[in-house]
């Protein structure tokens, strides 16, 4: 008799190989970013809209100041340490609420994160840049770069015209 699993607290299903559904799950995610949705979780100065069709997401006008204030800043030579010092002195709240990190403006060229390095904010959406894994021992969450051959890349229009105020010079961050 097969076991029975909750799946999205819809029901009892059996699930007798449980990684068949995390492929499952993953190939969904890639359908929907290849459509031009955005799976993943919305870069700052973006909210979700909610049963759109196409892409699913829409510019937050106040949080989308301040992704200009601080492209625009580093445009003009400020560095991400001192961005985050002034947004912190001006009490604007981060992405998480709490206080501006120099790795949220900066973020890690090789992972290619960090504000400064989104390709969201120049009109292409990724998917699948890094890998999540959970250390054995401590039980953290480990983030790794993908492999290049599993990111996806998907042309959007763009939501900011960063470009026209920093050129490659926020890219080269």
């Amino acid at each position: 008799m097969p076991v029975l699993h909750s799946f999205f607290g819809i029901g009892l299903t059996p699930f007798p190989n449980f990684d068949n559904c995390q492929k499952v799950a993953k190939r969904s995610l890639n359908w929907a970013q290849r459509t031009g949705r955005v799976s993943a979780g919305l870069s700052y100065g973006y909210r979700a809209v909610p049963n759109a069709t196409g892409l699913n997401r829409e510019i937050d006008k106040l949080e989308a100041a301040i992704v200009v204030r601080i492209f625009e800043a580093y445009a003009f030579g400020m560095s991400p340490r001192k961005i985050a010092a002034r947004l912190n002195e001006d009490g604007v709240p981060s992405p998480s609420g709490g206080n501006w990190n120099v790795s949220t403006i900066r973020g890690n060229a090789k992972k290619r994160d960090g504000m400064l390095r989104n390709e969201a904010y120049v009109g292409v959406i990724v998917y699948g840049r890094n890998n999540f894994r959970r250390d054995p021992d401590t039980g953290n969450r480990i983030s790794r770069p993908a492999d290049a051959g599993k990111i996806i890349d998907v042309a959007a229009p763009p939501l900011q015209k960063l470009t026209m105020i920093c050129g490659t010079r926020c890219r080269n961050a």
